[in-house]
């Protein structure tokens, strides 16, 4: 009986939203690249439960692909919140240890 992360969601586009995560231990992977415009783009995953991850780049960074992970346990189902501004591309993939 051995466990592992096993998907259970995968999210990526142009939208934000709201994503319901069920009880477990939970890990969430993110991972975005940046318009060139001088501008602070981000993507920031926020979790009911004060979770949260993201990366975003200033003015003078470099125009390169950035990641950021989180992984907690919870007894009951969260919500995250995906927000994003200015990104060509984004992808949040969701995993629980089962």
């Amino acid at each position: 009986d051995t466990k592992s992360w096993e998907s259970i969601g995968s999210y990526s586009g142009s939208g934000s939203e709201s994503i319901k995560i069920p009880a477990g231990k939970i890990k969430i992977e993110l991972s975005a690249y940046p318009i060139k415009n001088y501008a602070t783009n981000h993507l920031y995953v926020t979790g009911s439960n004060g979770e949260s991850a993201g990366v975003d780049w200033g003015s003078t960074s470099a125009v390169e692909t950035r990641s950021d992970s989180l992984t907690y346990t919870s007894s009951s189902e969260e919500t995250f919140d995906i927000d994003y501004y200015e990104t060509v591309s984004w992808e949040v993939n969701i995993y629980r240890y089962q």
